[in-house]
């Protein structure tokens, strides 16, 4: 019954009373189906103070949501037999052969179990910018980590936006491409993905906020810096980070990306602290069972995703502003108003 009314009916809510409640300036909510068809939309509020209204084309900072996006490319480059995901660090990138972190997996650095030290991700977010081509920031920066490893591979989880960079790496030596680049012609235009981008989100759309005050996006501190992209700095519209999250569905759109059903096992496998490659695995009885989720945030934003293949849905919303209850509750309104929950 449910299944026969959600492709019936597109369902809307009233946001504006959690945006009120919460005091954030907007909110957006997404939920599609593993085939991409839209089960529920809605958005409210305001781009920032004296912009104009948020609409269904608004783009929003996903921050660390994008770690499942580079664990899907990198599924592309295991199908396409550039990379296996237990291929080493060190085996790809001479700056880490002979080096304790160059022992790290594929997928031991897509599940925070590489043994990263606290200084890598450190050395991400201090700095002047650079305006050295990203590939050429990324090398600098992994030549001056040194390449150590806080405890050895696979022994224990520490989150790290590090590992994910390295992961990166990865892909862009096999591929010969920038991660950005790669990331554009191996998913998002396989899966028709097209309101993309990285950083903050241009002039005309929703402004990230650090309290009360809006941050222009064109400043250096409207998102981290550029090389930390394949760990947190995509945006997009709210539909089509709903279209992303939808792929892990595996119904018709994640059919465009040809990943193997064993790869779809690593991806959906987790590890240690529940983690798999850029998703937290999760019991939920609204999801009949196991459900993937993420958030991200860069602290001017919020989003957060939800997957629940056992009922074909996935759900996500995000505010322009730190708003984790927010758009919890977002969330929560939508999983009732498509009668998952009371």
């Amino acid at each position: 019954m449910l299944a026969t009314l959600l492709l019936a009916t597109v369902f809307a809510l009233d946001l504006a009373p959690t945006i009120k409640a919460h005091d954030v300036p907007a909110l957006a909510v997404v939920a599609v189906n593993g085939a991409g068809e839209v089960q529920l939309q809605s958005h409210a509020g305001i781009t920032f103070e004296g912009g104009e209204p948020v609409d269904a084309d608004s783009r929003w900072h996903v921050g660390s949501c994008t770690k499942s996006i580079t664990a899907l490319l990198a599924a592309t480059c295991v199908r396409d037999g550039l990379l296996d995901w237990d291929t080493r660090a060190g085996d790809v990138l001479d700056d880490l052969a002979e080096k304790p972190l160059g022992e790290a997996t594929l997928l031991q650095l897509l599940t925070h179990t590489a043994g990263t030290a606290p200084v890598l991700d450190h050395m991400l977010i201090v700095g002047p910018p650079s305006k050295d081509e990203l590939r050429r920031q990324r090398r600098i920066w992994l030549k001056h980590t040194g390449g150590d490893a806080a405890t050895p591979p696979g022994e224990a989880f520490r989150y790290s936006n590090a590992g994910y960079i390295i992961a990166g790496m990865m892909v862009e030596q096999v591929t010969e491409r920038s991660w950005e680049q790669a990331i554009n012609s191996r998913v998002f235009e396989p899966l028709g993905v097209k309101t993309f981008g990285f950083g903050a989100p241009p002039e005309g759309h929703p402004r990230g906020h650090l309290g009360d005050e809006s941050i222009d996006p064109a400043s250096p501190n409207s998102d981290n810096r550029p090389i930390l992209a394949p760990a947190g700095t995509v945006h997009m519209s709210a539909r089509d980070f709903a279209i992303m999250a939808a792929v892990h569905l595996r119904d018709s759109v994640a059919e465009r990306l040809k990943i193997a059903d064993e790869d779809w096992a690593v991806l959906h496998k987790a590890k240690l602290d529940d983690y798999a490659p850029g998703l937290v695995v999760a019991k939920r009885p609204w999801g009949g069972g196991t459900v993937f989720t993420h958030d991200g945030s860069n602290t001017l934003w919020y989003a957060t995703m939800w997957i629940a293949p056992e009922k074909d849905i996935a759900i996500v919303a995000c505010s322009n502003a730190f708003a984790p209850e927010a758009v919890n509750e977002a969330i929560v309104l939508a999983l009732r108003e498509i009668e998952l929950i009371e």
